[in-house]
Formats: structure tokens, C-alpha cells, sequence
């Protein structure tokens, strides 16, 4: 795959429009710099060397107004003008754009959603220079309390198109899984922010995602992983509700001991059309505390062999890695181990 040329944003810190940086989701874009309820001093600051090496976190304040910066790399020869545009959805393992909401986003007291960037040379890091506010409003009641919002950011390259059109505008509608993976490795100007801590959830917690499958319904995978966690007695398991008559069945991993420092549990689910369920991960500590840094991850995924060969192609030569990593050996709920490789099409980290 050639390298990429206009605006481009990162999903973790050491990506490069020409990828190599292996990558478990795509869901940790540092490039959505959200600054709490203040402005930033000096936005300027987010394009030196060391600002573009900082990611600056992901905390909001909800029903509050927060100040939120996109941060892009100029990927061309030479000087680029275009607009960054500023997106919320309510937490899915799956960010289909139809959620995507501009809803209670503001510039300067107006209701705006997109602002300019540019850079004058190739390589300049940019960023917006004036704030977004995002005022973040309460989930419905129903919700869990463990909701969040996943924050997304587009960067429009030229020919810009003057409002009222929107990017949406030109994102068609998705009925499948494998279409929404072409629309990921096609946009390394969009960027998604989606992290939750569950640092002061205590030994053992419970924690909830939602998971609106593909319109078309189909086959693929929902499991957990997990990174840099202790191997003394620890156990994690989940549960997937199904639907109303049995279609599909509830799916219920037992807790199973964490053996190993990283690793996975998956199944596989086939849903009808239109149906959204959640994933809820139960976590019991051992005799020892995560260290910090360790997380745990509920992902949905295709493993290489459900995806079309198209798409397949593209993702393996793609220098995103996406792909998740080299071969890794996860456990079906009937008891079988595959071994194979899994594009992650979303996740949510839940960091210790």
C-alpha cells in the first residue's frame, strides 16, 4: 500500500503514515487532545516535538463544558489547508458513523462542529488553533454507569466542501463488518479516542460496553483481552445478553484464571439483522494488584479466514498493523483453541 498524503492521525504514539506500529484496536488516538474544562494556555504547545510525543488523556467532565484540540501531521510535500471536524458517539465496540453526534459541540458560542487547520511545510505537526467545547450530556437513565462517550475526529484534506455539507454526508451506509473495516483502513485522517479507567473499581468489578452489530447481521467475534496483568489467582469472564426469544442465545464465558500476563478469551457470535446487544466483563483480583499501565479489553473482531478476500488483502498490506499482531491462540466457549489471526474492529481498554 502506498503511503498516505494529506492530514494524518494517529491511533497510539508511535504511528507513522507509513505504519509499522503494531496496534491491539485503534481506539487510543492521541491526536483528540481533550484539555478539561479550561483552555489550553498555549495550543501551540500540542505541535513541538515533545507535545506530539505526550498523550494528554482522555478524562471529561460530563454536563460540563470541555475544551477539545485536533492535532494533525501534514503528510504531503508541501503546504496543506483543510478543516477539522469534531464528532461524539455514545461508547460501542462498534463506531458505526451512523451514531456519529455533533450535538452540544460549540466554537466561540456558536454551534460548530469543524473548525480550520493548516500547515505551511511538509511534516508540520498542526492543531487547532481555537477550542472546541464539548459539553457532554448525561446518559439516559437505563444506562449503566460505566457509559462513556467515544470521541472522533475527521480531517477534511482539499477540495473542501463549504456547509452545510458534512462528512457524514459522504459516508455511506454499512451492512456488514467487512465494510466497516474498508472504511478504517481507508481513513488515516480520522482519529477515535475511547478510554475508560477502572483504576478505583477495587479488587473485583463489573464492567459494561455496548455492541450494535452489523445491520446485515452475520458472524464475528466478541471476546476480552488483557495486557500486563498478575497470574496469581485472578479471573476474568463476561457475558453477551442475547435476544428476546433466543435469537441470538445468551452467551456466558465461566470466569476463567489468568495464566498468563497477556491473553484473550473469544466467541463467536451470529446475530440477525439489526441487533445490538452489550458485553459485560467480570473481573476478580488475585493475591496481587494490577500494576499500573495493565488493562483489560472487550473487542469485536474478525479472524482473517470470516473476511472478505478484498478486505483481507488490504488489511495485510496495510503498514497499520491492525492485524492483531502474529498468531494468537484464544479460547471458544465450546473449549477449542483456534489459532489465527483477528482484525479488532473496536475496544475499550479499561486501564489499571
Amino acid at each position: 500500500m502506498a503511503d498516505y498524503s494529506g492530514f494524518f492521525v494517529r491511533d497510539n504514539l508511535g504511528q507513522t503514515p507509513s505504519g509499522g506500529q503494531d496496534r491491539s484496536g485503534w481506539s487510543g488516538c492521541p491526536d483528540i487532545i481533550l484539555n478539561g474544562t479550561t483552555p489550553a494556555e498555549n495550543p501551540s504547545d500540542f505541535t513541538t516535538a515533545d507535545g506530539y510525543a505526550t498523550d494528554y488523556g482522555d478524562t471529561v467532565q460530563m454536563e460540563a463544558a470541555n475544551y477539545v484540540y485536533l492535532r494533525a501531521l501534514n503528510a504531503t510535500s508541501g503546504p496543506l489547508s483543510g478543516s477539522a471536524w469534531l464528532y461524539y458517539a455514545e461508547g460501542d465496540l462498534a463506531l458505526w458513523p451512523s451514531k456519529w453526534q455533533r450535538a452540544n459541540i460549540q466554537v466561540g458560542g456558536e454551534a460548530m462542529n469543524y473548525l480550520p487547520i493548516a500547515a505551511t511545510a511538509a511534516n508540520q505537526i498542526c492543531v487547532t488553533g481555537r477550542p472546541f467545547i464539548w459539553t457532554p450530556p448525561a446518559f439516559q437513565s437505563g444506562h449503566s454507569a460505566s457509559d462513556h462517550y467515544c470521541v472522533i475526529s475527521w480531517m477534511e484534506n482539499p477540495p473542501l466542501k463549504p456547509p452545510p455539507w458534512t462528512p457524514l454526508d459522504d459516508i455511506p451506509g454499512f451492512t456488514v463488518f467487512d465494510d466497516l473495516v474498508d472504511f478504517i483502513l481507508a481513513h488515516p485522517n480520522m482519529g477515535w479516542r475511547n478510554t475508560t479507567d477502572v483504576s478505583g473499581n477495587g479488587p473485583s468489578w463489573q464492567e459494561t460496553t455496548s455492541i450494535t452489530g452489523p445491520v446485515g447481521g452475520g458472524s464475528f467475534f466478541v471476546g476480552v483481552a488483557w495486557q500486563g496483568m498478575p497470574t496469581d489467582g485472578g479471573t476474568i469472564g463476561y457475558t453477551i445478553p442475547g435476544g428476546p426469544n433466543g435469537d441470538p442465545p445468551t452467551y456466558t464465558q465461566d470466569p476463567q484464571p489468568i495464566k498468563r500476563a497477556s491473553g484473550s478469551l473469544v466467541s463467536q457470535q451470529t446475530w440477525p439483522e439489526n441487533f445490538a446487544s452489550s458485553i459485560t466483563i467480570s473481573y476478580t483480583q488475585g493475591s496481587t494488584a494490577p500494576p499500573k499501565g495493565a488493562w483489560i479489553a472487550p473487542y469485536v473482531g474478525l479472524i482473517s479466514n470470516q473476511m472478505r478476500a478484498r478486505t483481507l488483502n488490504v488489511a495485510r498490506q496495510s503498514k497499520t498493523g491492525w492485524l492483531r499482531g502474529a498468531k494468537i491462540l484464544d479460547v471458544l466457549g465450546r473449549g477449542i483453541e483456534i489459532e489465527d489471526d483477528i482484525f479488532v474492529i473496536g475496544s475499550t481498554p479499561y486501564r489499571f
